[in-house]
C-alpha cells in the first residue's frame, strides 16, 4: 500500500512539473507577442530589423548609410509591420498576414533576381541562379520539416502555444526578406562600381 501511495505521488509530481513547463513556455511566446505587439512605432521595429542585416556580411563600408536609408523606408516593411501590428488581431489573422508576406517577398526576390541577372555574365547568371534555387530548396524544405516535426504530436510531445501557427510562417518571411535584401544589396553594389567605372 505504501509503495502505491509513494508511486502516485511521484506520477502526480512529476504531471505537475511537467503541466507547469508547459505553461511557462506558452506564457514567454505569450510575452514576447505582446512586446512586439505593444511596441510604440514602426520606425523602432524597423530600426531594430535593419541592424541585423544580412547584407552586411559584405563588410562595405561608407556606401552602406544610403542603402540603409532605403532598406529602413521600404514599403513592403512599413505595410507589414501597419497590418501586423496595428490591424491583425487574431492568430487567423496574423497568419494571413504572414502569409500575404511571403507571396510579396518571393515576388520581390524574383524581381530583383531579374535585375540581377542583367548585371552578370551569362557563366555567373547561370551559376548564381543554381545556387538561388538550392538556397530556396534547402531553406525552406529546412523550416516546413522543422515544423512537420514540431506540430507532429503523435510522435512528439511538443507544447506549442497558438502564436506558433504564425511564428513559424514569420521565419520563412523574414528568409525570403533577408535572401531579397542580400540580393538587392549585391545590385547595389555591382550598380555602383559600374558608375564607378564610367
Amino acid at each position: 500500500m505504501k509503495k502505491l501511495i509513494v508511486y502516485t505521488t511521484c506520477l502526480l509530481i512529476v504531471f505537475l512539473l511537467c503541466a507547469c513547463n508547459g505553461l511557462y513556455r506558452q506564457n514567454i511566446l505569450y510575452n514576447k507577442v505582446d512586446l512586439i505587439k505593444n511596441a510604440t512605432s514602426n520606425e523602432a521595429i524597423n530600426t531594430e530589423v535593419v541592424n541585423d542585416e544580412s547584407f552586411s556580411v559584405y563588410q562595405i563600408t561608407g556606401v552602406n548609410d544610403e542603402f540603409n536609408d532605403v532598406i529602413l523606408k521600404n514599403n513592403i516593411d512599413i505595410n507589414y509591420n501597419k497590418h501586423f501590428y496595428d490591424i491583425a488581431i487574431t492568430t487567423s489573422d496574423m497568419v494571413n498576414v504572414e502569409k500575404k508576406y511571403i507571396d510579396i517577398w518571393i515576388d520581390e526576390m524574383n524581381y530583383s533576381l531579374g535585375q540581377l541577372t542583367l548585371l552578370l555574365d551569362e557563366n555567373d547568371r547561370n551559376i548564381f541562379l543554381s545556387l538561388q534555387t538550392e538556397w530556396e530548396n534547402n531553406t525552406i524544405n529546412n523550416l516546413k520539416l522543422e515544423n512537420d516535426i514540431l506540430t507532429n504530436s503523435e510522435k512528439y510531445d511538443v507544447v506549442l502555444g497558438s502564436s506558433y501557427q504564425f511564428q513559424w510562417l514569420s521565419e520563412i518571411r523574414e528568409a525570403y526578406r533577408k535572401r531579397t535584401i542580400k540580393i538587392k544589396y549585391l545590385i547595389y553594389l555591382l550598380d555602383s562600381s559600374i558608375e564607378f567605372k564610367n
